[in-house]
């Protein structure tokens, strides 16, 4: 059930926009949310079928989304042809125009991390999705007859699947349902082409229908010991043979603060949106009894501040920048927190490498030796983004209301300064 995304195209770091391109791929990071029509010109948008998005994103930027899928905020067809796209670092946030009109109109909202409702439906030319590290449930009707779906990525940390969420993606021919899964509401109908379930929640998900009509033919793979509990579970028991050969996983969720990083295997968990309301956390399957290491690394300018394991300080078992756990028995809520180096505290005037010099200066954060094009922003001591500014070769002159203390990010680097 993998579907693996071709690495040619166009790379854009979303600084240049209106690029012209032949490439069917492109690859896109929003600064800003509602800017992606920046990016992709209208002579493009009909020429791209896979787009590897991410960033902040809103309703704005979902109408476009589904004009390149093949159809329009007021559901009609279109030229379309987006056959892949790759959500998994966006974020939806509210705001922007409504996406979709279907009956009423659409727009993206505060949700608790919903994928919106109807944000692709009747969208046929897209064949894979791959959802948002952060969603936790599939909104009503999100991909209702998306009738060429053949795949679509779930992440571990996605709890529910609303009504109607996959109906009549009549090719969709492989679901995999992560530990963390727990429900799936009525709606699962004419997935005439289902035919095989993996599940690795070891409780059965509840169900309040079945899981479609073909599916009385198919095969369910759940975790190891777990035949008995999903043989006798309600629409599990429909199925055509349930075979408990897949190994048990735990979750494993990562959520750190502004400041650092924190790395397991080949994935790095940041906060990437600061100015955005999120708990900045990624979920991860890991198989029982397997050890788990973690290397957390703080920002320049940071220090680890603490970190909780399901709620316990273990910030004294970071041995350099590692923390080990052994033998994973259960789910594993590791919490990171960083804090501003206080070897700098009260100083006004920070250096750093490449001559970059940052003070305060009547009210103003004074940024020079930096070159044109380089993006500056800044932080409160709470991270959040208070301003932003692009270098123009010159001295950077940024006016803040209040004093106190702020973190200033000049590419790679970070600077504290008091005001």
């Amino acid at each position: 059930c993998q579907v693996t995304v071709s690495d040619s195209g166009v790379q854009d770091d979303g600084n240049t926009p209106g690029g012209e391109t032949s490439e069917t791929k492109r690859t896109i990071h929003l600064k800003e949310a509602g800017t992606l029509d920046e990016f992709i010109s209208s002579s493009d948008k009909y020429k791209i079928t896979e787009l590897v998005l991410s960033g902040p994103i809103n309703g704005t930027d979902l109408r476009l989304l589904r004009d390149m899928a093949g159809c329009d905020h007021e559901r009609k067809k279109t030229n379309g042809r987006l056959k892949v796209l790759d959500l998994r670092d966006a974020l939806i946030v509210a705001g922007g125009q409504w996406y979709v009109k279907y009956g009423s109109t659409f727009r993206t909202e505060n949700t608790d991390f919903d994928f919106p409702e109807r944000a692709f439906d009747s969208c046929d030319k897209l064949e894979s999705v791959y959802l948002p590290y952060y969603v936790r449930a599939l909104g009503e009707n999100c991909f209702s007859l998306c009738t060429n779906l053949t795949h679509i990525y779930i992440p571990v940390g996605l709890n529910h699947i609303l009504s109607g969420a996959l109906y009549a993606c009549e090719n969709l021919r492989c679901l995999t349902l992560p530990s963390t899964f727990s429900s799936i509401s009525n709606g699962f109908f004419y997935l005439d082409a289902l035919v095989e379930v993996y599940s690795y929640a070891s409780v059965p998900p509840t169900l309040s229908g079945t899981l479609g009509d073909s599916m009385e033919n198919g095969v369910v793979h759940v975790p190891d010991g777990c035949l008995g509990e999903y043989s006798s579970s309600f629409g599990w028991n429909l199925v055509g043979e349930i075979n408990d050969d897949i190994e048990r996983c735990y979750a494993l969720r990562i959520e750190t603060s502004v400041g650092g990083s924190v790395q397991y295997g080949n994935d790095v968990v940041i906060k990437d949106f600061p100015n955005i309301d999120y708990d900045g956390r990624r979920n991860f399957d890991v198989s029982e009894g397997k050890d788990m290491e973690l290397t957390i690394t703080p920002d320049a300018g940071y220090a680890l501040d603490k970190v909780l394991l399901n709620g316990a300080d273990v910030t004294s078992e970071v041995s350099g920048n590692t923390l080990v756990i052994n033998s994973v028995d259960g789910v594993k809520n590791v919490e990171v927190s960083f804090r501003l180096s206080t070897g700098i505290d009260g100083i006004p005037t920070v250096n750093c490498g490449d001559n970059i010099k940052v003070f305060g200066a009547q009210g103003c954060i004074v940024v020079t030796g930096v070159s044109a094009g380089e993006h500056i922003d800044v932080y409160s001591i709470g991270g959040m983004k208070v301003a932003t500014a692009c270098a123009d070769g010159g001295d950077i002159h940024i006016s803040l209301c209040d004093s106190g203390i702020y973190v200033v990010k000049v590419g790679a680097n970070s600077f504290k300064v008091k005001l």
